[in-house]
């Protein structure tokens, strides 16, 4: 009888070290990983074992819904702390392009989409000689577009994503 209550407490602990171990395990299928600005909110979601989804929403209902809600569907793999992302859209050649191009829009609560922020303190097609500040549009509007990527994890809990680019750098960092 103690010889069967042994195996039986030992089986149950196990059985609950492997259950802990797969509770903490990364990615947390059921959590909205989420970036939020005053302006907008930028989340990542795991659809399934291969795909995610992006979804980048401005905070303004006067947008065309074809520029507030922008989605973008990946294929994922992750290996150790790292996640290896390619969009399902991906076009070979389109490497260069990090952000997606968002028209001029006429939004009094998305004021740094309109034409004014395009520029910030400098002048269209003027040379500046000093610091290049970015505008208003460059700090709030621009979007990620993601082709063939890499995310890192952080503590199995956080996601974060940097890219340094010719205007300068893009990045999230999903909580």
């Amino acid at each position: 009888m103690k010889k069967h209550f042994y195996k039986l407490v030992c089986f149950l602990f196990i059985f609950l070290i492997i259950g802990l171990l797969q509770a903490s395990k990364f990615p947390n299928r059921k959590k909205i990983y989420t970036e939020k600005g005053k302006n907008r909110s930028f989340k990542l979601q795991f659809i399934n074992d291969t795909l995610c989804l992006f979804t980048n929403e401005f905070h303004c209902k006067c947008l065309n819904p074809d520029i507030r809600i922008i989605k973008q569907t990946c294929l994922y793999r992750i290996k150790d702390d790292t996640l290896f992302i390619k969009n399902i859209l991906y076009i070979k050649g389109d490497e260069q392009r990090f952000t997606f191009d968002i028209p001029i829009q006429d939004c009094l609560p998305c004021w740094f989409l309109n034409e004014k922020s395009r520029f910030g303190k400098r002048e269209p097609n003027v040379m500046v000689i000093g610091p290049n500040y970015s505008s208003d549009y460059e700090k709030y509007g621009r979007i990620i577009k993601f082709n063939i990527d890499t995310l890192q994890i952080i503590n199995n809990q956080y996601v974060f994503y940097y890219k340094k680019i010719s205007t300068g750098s893009i990045g999230a960092t999903f909580k």
